[in-house]
């Protein structure tokens, strides 16, 4: 990340500050997941022509924890459904999912990388799971994803402190959002775990 950027105004072009829309997955919380594959399709092709970076479908849940017959199929974000939308996804805007720790059976349902179109896997914690989220994000990074760490109910900075405790051998770079408080708009500290070289 540019060390400057605090320097930056908003109309500044900064390359190292990624644009991700959630409209699926945050949504989804609002009709179940029953979004329409027309409507997911002219969102991805929106997406495209608007140059976004990164596109969530929706969640990697477990069917052991959600009923399928109670949600849409974007609640669960199986390959075929993403494939059937975006084939091998030739366009430069990466797909991501979420994935909640305790309601994801990560090392079942996040393929590995090779077979996957999905580029970046968000994992979503509180606080007093932090271990459990990191091991989650190891193994999704051993399978050759992108990862972050979406900490809820949390600051940015007691987030990074947490994780750095926890293991300080992950690399990362804090993005700072502030204080979290998801129901009053404001969003949560992320944490951006880099590949290692």
């Amino acid at each position: 990340m540019s060390e400057n950027y605090n320097q930056r105004t908003l109309m500044d072009y900064s390359p190292d500050i990624k644009v991700l829309d959630c409209t699926m997955r945050d949504g989804g919380l609002v009709n179940n997941f029953a979004f329409t594959e027309e409507f997911v399709r002219d969102l991805y092709q929106t997406n495209i022509k608007a140059g976004v970076d990164y596109m969530e479908f929706g969640y990697k849940a477990s069917k052991d924890v959600f009923d399928p017959k109670d949600f849409g199929k974007w609640k669960f974000c199986d390959e075929k459904d993403i494939r059937a939308i975006v084939g091998d996804n030739k366009s430069p805007l990466k797909i991501s999912v979420m994935a909640d720790v305790g309601r994801c059976d990560y090392k079942k349902d996040i393929l590995p990388g090779k077979d996957s179109v999905i580029d970046l896997v968000r994992v979503a914690t509180y606080i007093h799971q932090i271990p459990a989220a990191v091991k989650m994000i190891e193994d999704i990074k051993k399978k050759g994803y992108e990862a972050t760490v979406n900490i809820r109910n949390s600051c940015a900075q007691q987030s990074a402190a947490c994780i750095c405790q926890y293991d300080r051998s992950l690399p990362y770079g804090r993005m700072p959002f502030g204080c979290d408080g998801e129901r009053y708009g404001a969003r949560s500290g992320q944490l951006f775990l880099r590949s290692a070289a």
